[in-house]
């Protein structure tokens, strides 16, 4: 039985990385200057570089996470860079990103969110560096390419059906 999901975007900016790709972006903290990546319902395609922090109004903004639905659906993504400045990558930001098959996860996160990575086909391995604490559920659901996954003796917690549907896991 399918479950529909609607998603509402909506960010607080927008600013172009060094290769002209216009990412959006939410603050989330006023007085430490710092944002999240979102989205504002376009979608990705081939690689994306996150910066480690953007300008607006003459302040330069910290990303310390990739916000909820930041790349859902994103089907013709290849690859994300991620800076060591992102803490945690939320639930649903990169969901179904089938084309999605280079990431990497940097040192600085802690966390990965519920159904962050679920129904990205393209994933076929992934090392999880030793800064991430705990992952949430159903963050790797249904990544049917994924074949090896490192995980660190850091986590604390992985939370129910974190790789269900992963059937090619070894």
């Amino acid at each position: 039985k399918a479950s529909l999901r609607f998603v509402e975007f909506h960010n607080d900016f927008e600013a172009t990385n060094s290769d002209g790709v216009t990412i959006y972006y939410n603050i989330t903290s006023v007085s430490d200057f710092t944002c999240e990546v979102t989205s504002d319902g376009v979608s990705y395609s081939d690689s994306v570089e996150i910066p480690q922090s953007v300008v607006f109004k003459n302040r330069t903004w910290k990303v310390t996470s990739i916000g909820g639905d930041a790349f859902h659906d994103c089907v013709d993504l290849i690859s994300v860079i991620i800076p060591n400045s992102v803490t945690s990558i939320d639930s649903y930001a990169f969901t179904n990103c089938k084309g999605l098959s280079q990431i990497s996860i940097p040192n600085s996160v802690t966390n990965i969110g519920y159904a962050s990575f679920s129904g990205c086909t393209g994933l076929n391995s992934l090392i999880i560096p030793n800064s991430v604490l705990s992952i949430d559920g159903n963050a790797f659901s249904y990544c049917t390419g994924l074949a090896s996954i490192t995980i660190p003796n850091s986590i604390s917690r992985i939370s129910n059906a974190t790789f269900f549907g992963c059937n090619g896991l070894t």
